[in-house]
């Protein structure tokens, strides 16, 4: 019998100098197979917040008219921040976690979460 089951998001900080498009892609697996994202009910979304006051700053997601993250049916997740997007952010640190809704099951996991910096560009 097992003492505790652990389900630890990966540790992946990201740093983007403000006013800079991000663009980054998450293979989504189970047991060694890629899910289908686009299955009904299927939400990937990522969120960054305040590391002081826990606000959000941006919350981006796979569902929506003009989504921020596109998914596909081999596992993919591709979220862009858009150059605008980072511009608003003020420089320093934040925090940000990337989920996954299983549309199937409506099981929900942090797939990755860690720092979130924006640079301030040089001039």
């Amino acid at each position: 019998m097992a003492d505790s089951i652990e389900i630890i998001p990966a540790t992946i900080p990201i740093t983007v100098t403000q006013g800079d498009t991000l663009v980054w892609t998450t293979t989504i697996k189970t047991d060694g197979v890629a899910e289908n994202l686009t299955v009904a009910n299927t939400v990937v979304g990522v969120i960054i917040e305040s590391t002081t006051t826990g606000t959000n700053i941006l919350a981006l997601s796979s569902t929506g008219v003009s989504p921020a993250i596109a998914v596909n049916a081999s596992g993919e997740a591709t979220v862009t921040i858009t150059a605008a997007q980072t511009t608003a952010i003020t420089p320093g640190g934040y925090y940000y976690a990337l989920r996954w809704t299983k549309g199937s099951t409506g099981a929900i996991r942090t797939l990755h979460a860690g720092s979130f910096t924006v640079k301030k560009p040089i001039s």
